[in-house]
């Protein structure tokens, strides 16, 4: 398992360079501005309408959010080496662009069914392929290694399903 894992990771790594300033934009959604800017929408709506469910979403994305920057202190995994992670400050494992793309993402589309807005596959499919090519952009830039995006989509995942447990 662990061979396959570093295969899948190196043919990311050695994708053509063409496809540089791509990731770049991709892992934008994942980073803590958009997702920042995200909640912020959603405290906008709870405000407006004072259905709780929004407040219940904004504060598991803070909570795994926050989980996940404890992990990386707990696990204290460094970076890949790379040019473009050499301006993180953090350590590597989990990935929160995963996790934060993961557990905010999902709950925007239930959020989005849930009001009528599209149907629940279109809104799935469309969250889902955003999560994959923030994890794809964070491995293909060698910011990330597979391991800790893998661990990150566990992360925010475990997120959802504790919103949809309680929140919902």
């Amino acid at each position: 398992m662990k061979h396959k894992l570093k295969e899948i990771e190196q043919k990311i790594t050695q994708m053509p360079k063409k496809y540089h300033n791509f990731g770049l934009y991709v892992t934008l959604f994942g980073g803590i501005q958009i997702i920042i800017a995200i909640l912020s929408a959603l405290f906008i709506i709870y405000l407006f309408s004072y259905e709780g469910i929004y407040f219940k979403v904004i504060i598991t994305s803070v909570f795994i959010m926050a989980l996940n920057t404890l992990l990386k202190f707990y696990f204290a995994k460094k970076r890949p080496k790379s040019e473009y992670a050499k301006r993180f400050k953090t350590y590597s494992f989990p990935s929160g662009h995963s996790s934060g793309s993961m557990i905010v993402y999902l709950n925007l589309a239930y959020l989005l069914t849930e009001i009528g807005i599209l149907n629940v596959f279109v809104n799935f499919l469309i969250s889902i392929t955003i999560i994959l090519m923030i994890g794809w952009s964070r491995i293909y830039l060698k910011a990330h290694y597979l391991t800790d995006v893998l661990a990150g989509y566990t992360v925010g995942l475990i997120g959802f399903l504790f919103s949809l447990a309680f929140v919902y």
